[in-house]
């Protein structure tokens, strides 16, 4: 069957490929075909109508804390890794302003930093992936890493961040730094 292409194939007739027999049935316009180039599949764009619930299980489902805000500062959206590395039910923090999140000063500070970004465009957190301290519901500091966008759709800005919680790293470094210490003062 060599030379044929998927446009000179009848529908529903078995046509052999090489040593494989295949059935073909009808055949999308050029515009929805699927393209698999040597042989690695690529995956179609996902389609407008998917993007609400795709972006819902990805919130869902990821290990690292994501929440977006206004550009007032108020929580628009919170997922459980969030949730759980603050302390916090996502319930609770939905709606609140995000300096719930955050320690002295930068709580009292947060709106005028937002205010700054948006007459200037020039902030120290947007497009840069920084540490910062985080403050949990029962008042404990921890470090977080922290990495912002921002994105504005029909006319209204979001600020979305990815957070990891570095606590354990910290520990560790610290243990390490501390046998590093008791190890040359041995020596």
């Amino acid at each position: 069957m060599s030379g044929n292409t998927i446009e000179n194939l009848s529908t529903d007739d078995t046509h052999t490929l090489g040593d494989t027999e295949c059935t073909v049935g009808a055949v999308p316009p050029q515009s929805e075909r699927t393209v698999f180039p040597n042989d690695r599949r690529k995956a179609p764009p996902v389609p407008l109508q998917m993007s609400e619930p795709h972006l819902k299980a990805i919130m869902e489902t990821a290990s690292e804390g994501i929440i977006s805000i206004d550009q007032r500062g108020t929580v628009t959206a919170f997922n459980p890794a969030g949730a759980a590395m603050f302390g916090y039910q996502v319930e609770e923090v939905l709606g609140q302003n995000v300096s719930m999140l955050m320690p002295p000063p930068h709580d009292r500070e947060h709106g005028h930093y937002i205010g700054r970004y948006l007459r200037t465009g020039k902030g120290n957190v947007v497009g840069f992936k920084r540490e910062v301290q985080g403050r949990r519901k029962d008042g404990t500091l921890f470090p977080v890493e922290l990495a912002v966008s921002e994105i504005i759709v029909d006319g209204i800005r979001v600020f979305t961040a990815i957070m990891h919680d570095l606590s354990e790293w910290k520990r560790s470094e610290r243990l390490l730094r501390e046998k590093n210490e008791y190890i040359a003062n041995i020596i």
